[in-house]
């Protein structure tokens, strides 16, 4: 009998089982005696059915006994004993050849950890977005959290939507259908399945093109009109979906519109959550908040940067197949459908980040009496987040060079639109 394993992705192997007939004799009568063992026939007390009739009329058992069998005994004693493959997952079956009295050959694939050789990340160079705090953003701030609490009322015929200060959280409501075409301009980028939803212009227009890729060039019009995109009527209400080969088309169905009182010692109390008493401190306190809100903003990105530069610069290949397995998920789950891939995707880089990790923690472990005073200060800092991913994070972070780059007004306006939300939409909206 011959066996060897080949090596055939960075987590992937295959062992290969090759038996000549003669190799199988004592397995094939012992697989015998299993199956006859369990066969009950008319004629024939319980186990007792000749070996001959066995081997006849149940051979595809048979064979599946002694298959399985040697595969199991050949893996334990070429695989796991060996200790050559961190082995994770469970092994399957890939091919066979083979039938009662001829040879057999078996291919059985295995997932392994992955052989990992951490890069130095000195020379690595991250771009932090660092943002200034604008008077434009106090009052967006001050109004994001002042809308919540004030009636609406639907825009008047000589209103546009979105228009200057007093659109800034206009809400419409709209309805939409599929469009048979392939290209158009992105504005709502809506999945949803639902005939009527609400969407606040604030969330998306003022925030720029990259969140909700909902473009710059919407313009209000009157409740009852389609979208019209920079007077190009080719184009009139198209939104793209996740398939870049199937749009939509948007119909407004209502427009309305929050009226902004003169902000009073009540107001100060109410937008601050009693941290002031009057307007004159409403601004400095605004201020105050959104310096926090930018710090913490910039700490998570910096470490969503070293997580994802770290997995740009290790990039051992995960297959689908293991990614499916490991979630429990049918096969083919995530290989079927666009959301299925990009699932896969976020759920790759999650596992090979989880899969670094043991391998960067070794290495800040060696390193740890070398800490610097800023790495164990920016470890208080992860610290105090409650998480030792956060620690393993900051620690990293000191490693690379770090070039700070001005953060748009529309970055810091989706921070705080993400920490304080216009809408809360009730378990009713959206519904016909």
């Amino acid at each position: 009998m011959e066996t060897f394993v080949r090596e055939t992705g960075d987590m992937v192997r295959v062992l290969e089982i090759k038996a000549e007939a003669s190799d199988l004799e004592t397995d094939v009568r012992l697989a015998v005696k299993k199956q006859q063992s369990v066969t009950v026939r008319r004629g024939f007390r319980p186990g007792h059915v000749p070996r001959k009739m066995i081997r006849r009329i149940h051979a595809s058992e048979i064979e599946d006994i002694v298959v399985q069998d040697l595969v199991k005994e050949v893996f334990e004693d070429i695989v796991i004993r060996s200790d050559k493959h961190d082995v994770v997952g469970r092994p399957r079956e890939i091919s066979r050849e083979y039938k009662l009295e001829e040879d057999l050959h078996v291919q059985i694939e295995f997932y392994v950890l992955p052989k990992i050789e951490l890069k130095d990340f000195t020379e690595q160079v991250l771009e932090v977005p660092v943002a200034e705090v604008t008077g434009d953003l106090v009052q967006y701030l001050i109004k994001i959290r002042m809308a919540p609490h004030l009636p609406i009322r639907s825009l008047n015929t000589d209103e546009k939507i979105g228009e200057a200060d007093l659109g800034m959280f206009d809400r419409i409501t709209f309805e939409y259908e599929n469009v048979d075409r392939k290209t158009g301009h992105v504005l709502i980028g809506a999945g949803d399945t639902k005939t009527k939803q609400y969407f606040d212009y604030a969330t998306a227009v003022r925030m720029g093109p990259e969140h909700l890729e909902f473009g710059e060039t919407f313009k209000g019009y009157s409740a009852g009109d389609e979208f019209v995109i920079e007077d190009d009527e080719s184009n009139s209400g198209l939104v793209r979906t996740d398939s870049k080969e199937s749009n939509l088309r948007v119909k407004i169905l209502e427009a309305e519109r929050y009226d902004w009182p003169e902000i009073d010692d009540e107001w100060a109390a109410k937008i601050s959550d009693d941290s002031v008493n009057s307007p004159k401190e409403l601004n400095g306190w605004a201020q105050k908040y959104l310096e926090d809100s930018c710090e913490k903003a910039s700490r998570r990105m910096l470490e969503g940067l070293v997580q994802k530069r770290i997995c740009e610069l290790h990039p051992f290949s995960i297959p689908v197949e293991f990614l499916e397995e490991i979630n429990s998920l049918e096969p083919g789950a995530l290989q079927e459908t666009p959301t299925g891939k990009q699932l896969a995707d976020m759920m790759r880089e999650q596992v090979r980040w989880n899969l670094l990790l043991p391998a960067i923690e070794e290495r800040l472990n060696s390193t740890l009496p070398e800490e610097s005073s800023a790495s164990e200060s920016a470890n208080e800092n992860a610290e105090q987040e409650g998480s030792s991913e956060k620690k393993i994070l900051a620690e990293l972070a000191e490693q690379f060079k770090i070039k700070q780059i001005p953060a748009t007004e529309w970055q810091m306006m989706r921070i705080v639109a993400e920490e304080n939300p216009v809408n809360k939409p009730t378990p009713t909206d959206g519904a016909d």
